[in-house]
């Protein structure tokens, strides 16, 4: 879904995608996870899903489903920042050079070097990578895995079925770390920064870059 996103601005370069036709494109990715994921959801018995309610699992739907715009709406900025580098590169060091902490002032050449999309390319991968890594480790709660894996409802079934076995303070803690430290945090630090950086006066103008700070801010709500 991040790449899709990428893949949009990417190709189409300077003509304007408007927020509709993004949402246009990023909807069957959404319907069919969701689709797959009540699909499973059917197949759990009777008494553990029966344990939430249909307002709870439509919450975890919604949810769900606002990540995957996320993750849509980070390619998005990250293939944005890149291809406007050369407006945003020079406030971007800056910002670092004449911070009033020593040790950001000593990571401007490597930020120099790294660029603002690098920097946030970065902290999406390591994210990433660490989800993913909880998500097919054979060792973890099947419920850790789910959430690691964004299908919150099987998440909150599995649960149920796995009892003790699923702590719910340790899976906040991995989920916490590796999304909203990783992932949630940067990216909407990253996104209103390189807003602040294009001079945007209208944050209309930027809809798809102001949508991937709601939406970071509205995960860690969330979690």
């Amino acid at each position: 879904i991040m790449a899709a996103g990428a893949m949009v601005v990417l190709v189409a370069h300077d003509v304007p995608f408007s927020s509709a036709l993004q949402l246009f494109i990023i909807a069957p990715w959404v319907a069919r996870t969701r689709f797959l994921e009540y699909s499973i959801l059917s197949s759990f018995p009777e008494d553990h899903v029966a344990a939430f309610t249909l307002k709870q699992y439509a919450l975890q739907f919604c949810f769900s489903s606002l990540e995957n715009l996320d993750d849509f709406s980070d390619g998005v900025v990250i293939a944005s920042m890149a291809l406007k580098d050369h407006l945003v590169h020079h406030r971007f060091v800056a910002s670092f050079e004449q911070s009033s902490l020593a040790v950001v002032r000593w990571l401007a050449p490597s930020m120099a070097r790294l660029h603002m999309w690098g920097l946030a390319m970065y902290f999406l991968l390591v994210s990433q990578l660490l989800q993913w890594g909880l998500a097919i480790n054979a060792n973890a709660p099947c419920s850790f895995r789910l959430e690691a894996a964004g299908l919150g409802s099987l998440a909150q079934a599995a649960e149920v079925q796995e009892g003790d076995k699923a702590d719910p303070a340790v899976k906040a803690f991995w989920i916490g770390l590796y999304r909203v430290l990783l992932e949630n945090c940067p990216s909407g630090l990253i996104a209103s920064s390189f807003l602040m950086f294009l001079g945007t006066e209208d944050l209309l103008q930027q809809p798809t870059v102001l949508a991937s700070s709601v939406l970071s801010a509205l995960a860690l709500l969330n979690k």
